[in-house]
């Protein structure tokens, strides 16, 4: 995952747009006792500072970096990089030209999945979204998202296939 996020890091230092795409595994099967998913670990935070902190650089270099798309896969994004992700985008820090959103199996907390409707806001070119095999575990995490998605004029696709919406009782 690091090679990833460096990957990216040297994406926003060389090129005006790139894909923010971090995946697990990559086109391979899992080898014996592997995860099916990374885990978010300190030593990541280190590289989202750094992809944060190259971002800012550009932007004060008046070279406005353009995210086109978002796609994680089997990758864990704590409720801190949802922020950040979003912070970027409503800062003006990096354009915001993203018609695609996944997030698949990426173990989104409710605060988490707040910062993902507000992403859904903020992302006004957006045309597919997908959330797979994630969790939606409490009321307002869930109405936030509903609200972002009714604000929105159309969707070309809308897919929220195996979102677990767990055992509260506020949804039986």
């Amino acid at each position: 995952m690091r090679q990833q996020l460096q990957e990216c890091i040297d994406n926003v230092s060389h090129s005006q747009s790139f894909h923010l795409c971090l995946t697990h595994p990559i086109n391979q099967q899992l080898i014996d006792d592997e995860e099916p998913i990374v885990w978010h670990e300190p030593i990541l935070d280190e590289y989202w500072d750094q992809f944060e902190e190259e971002i800012a650089r550009k932007k004060q270099l008046d070279r406005v970096v353009d995210i086109c798309d978002i796609q994680i896969t089997n990758v864990e994004m704590k409720k801190v990089c949802m922020a950040a992700l979003v912070d970027i985008f409503r800062s003006g820090k990096a354009a915001n030209s993203i018609t695609y959103l996944q997030f698949n199996n990426a173990n989104i907390c409710g605060e988490g999945i707040i910062s993902l409707s507000k992403l859904v806001d903020v992302s006004s070119q957006l045309q597919c979204f997908c959330l797979h095999h994630n969790r939606i575990d409490n009321m307002d995490s869930a109405r936030c998202l509903s609200r972002s998605f009714r604000s929105r004029t159309c969707f070309n696709y809308l897919d929220l296939t195996h979102c677990d919406l767990g055992k509260n009782p506020e949804f039986l």
